[in-house]
């Protein structure tokens, strides 16, 4: 009997213990995290579809075959004069003039934060012109805006009504500007230098997409909040999606996000879908933009069951070598339902290649119909489509943080 009651004291006490040890943890994250955010706690996983293949990249085809993704032109780098600094965005407005947003000057490397603080705040905003206007032709630079306004920029989205968007990792914000008018933002949303967890903070937000028929927003935030933000055309939150303590918990459970980087809103398929980096995997939810009976505009204090983020669809991308492939940039081409991606190999010694493939939402795949392998000392960060008119082909222009802008041309092959 003293040691059947001694079993049951040791198994007390090791459950305590465990009890003990998850609040600890617990307190640790709150402090981490000063104001939790209003996420969605609704459980996805009899709801999210498993991942399906954006077919197999076969490395040996693309160090040997055909890619159908052409180089035209590459400025910038080391060729001739070099007017740009690290490339992270680049946008067309609907006039068909390209936009490439880039750093100037700086540099973003090992020194530039301490966790999520910009270590260079007293070196004041980035002096260069920071956005370029350029024609798509010959990659000829038409003008320049915004000297000493950003830190670090990182996101750029010009919309339907040509307002153009911007992220900047540095200042933790979101700026809105109509086009021509560059000497103050229409809204800004985060504090600046003040990162936070709330909803009224970001921690380096990546990407802005926006619809074209309601103006509803969203915000993918980004390094380290990891999740999707979505907003009315005036700024307010209706939702959103994503825990960030998918690191803190070594889990890579599928409602979880890791680095949502790069933003794609397919208006006509009422998704939104996310380059979610570290997980490798492209994640397609539902965007609500369409059917206005069943947006969830309500305050999220009121009900914390954000359903019109409910997924879709998701996508991974991998080799005949069984490397995962990391999505950095992702934008989607309604004429043909094809997705265009930017993306590196796990290993990471290898090149970061452009494919494009055909989204297919009867099976669920992405098939990889076109491909453009990058030198291996390009850093590509960010694409926009062209489509030309009258014809299959299209041009994909690249924004790299090697200083460089590339446009590809994807010959007709269907």
């Amino acid at each position: 009997m003293p040691k059947i009651e001694h079993s049951f004291l040791n198994i007390f006490n090791l459950i305590t213990l465990l009890l003990i040890l998850s609040s600890c943890l617990q307190i640790t994250y709150s402090w981490n995290y000063e104001y939790p955010a209003l996420v969605d706690s609704y459980d996805y996983k009899d709801t999210l579809p498993k991942p399906t293949l954006f077919n197999k990249v076969n490395r040996d085809e693309l160090e040997n075959g055909e890619s159908h993704l052409i180089k035209e032109w590459v400025i910038g780098g080391k060729v001739g004069k070099n007017v740009f600094g690290e490339c992270s965005g680049i946008s067309f407005d609907n006039k068909g003039d390209l936009y490439v947003l880039h750093r100037g000057k700086r540099i973003w490397d090992i020194n530039s934060f301490n966790h999520s603080h910009f270590n260079h705040i007293n070196d004041g905003p980035i002096k260069e012109k920071t956005l370029l206007k350029l024609n798509p032709k010959d990659g000829k630079i038409v003008d320049s805006y915004f000297s000493k306004k950003f830190y670090m920029p990182h996101g750029l989205t010009i919309d339907q009504e040509d307002n153009v968007w911007i992220t900047d990792v540095a200042m933790h914000q979101v700026f809105k500007y109509e086009m021509g008018n560059f000497a103050k933002p229409s809204l800004v949303l985060g504090t600046k230098f003040k990162a936070g967890h709330d909803n009224y903070h970001f921690c380096q937000p990546t990407d802005v997409a926006v619809s074209s028929t309601n103006g509803q927003f969203f915000v993918s935030d980004g390094y380290c909040n990891h999740r999707i933000i979505k907003y009315d055309a005036n700024g307010n939150i209706i939702s959103i999606f994503g825990k960030s303590d998918s690191y803190w918990l070594g889990s890579q459970r599928q409602n979880f996000l890791m680095t949502p980087h790069s933003l794609a809103l397919i208006q006509n398929l009422d998704l939104i879908c996310v380059a979610d980096r570290e997980n490798s995997r492209i994640l397609c939810l539902k965007a609500g933009v369409l059917n206005m009976d069943n947006l969830d505009i309500y305050s999220a204090y009121n009900n914390p069951r954000l359903t019109n983020f409910l997924p879709r669809f998701s996508y991974k991308i991998v080799d005949n070598k069984g490397h995962n492939y990391r999505p950095y940039a992702i934008s989607y081409c309604t004429k043909d339902g094809k997705m265009y991606v930017l993306c590196q190999s796990d290993n990471e010694n290898t090149p970061f290649i452009a494919l494009s493939g055909e989204l297919s939402l009867q099976d669920d795949t992405l098939n990889s119909v076109s491909w453009y392998q990058f030198p291996i000392s390009s850093r590509p960060h960010d694409l926009t489509v062209e489509d030309i008119a009258n014809s299959n082909d299209k041009n994909i222009y690249v924004a790299d943080l090697s200083q460089m802008v590339w446009k590809l041309k994807e010959t007709g092959n269907e």
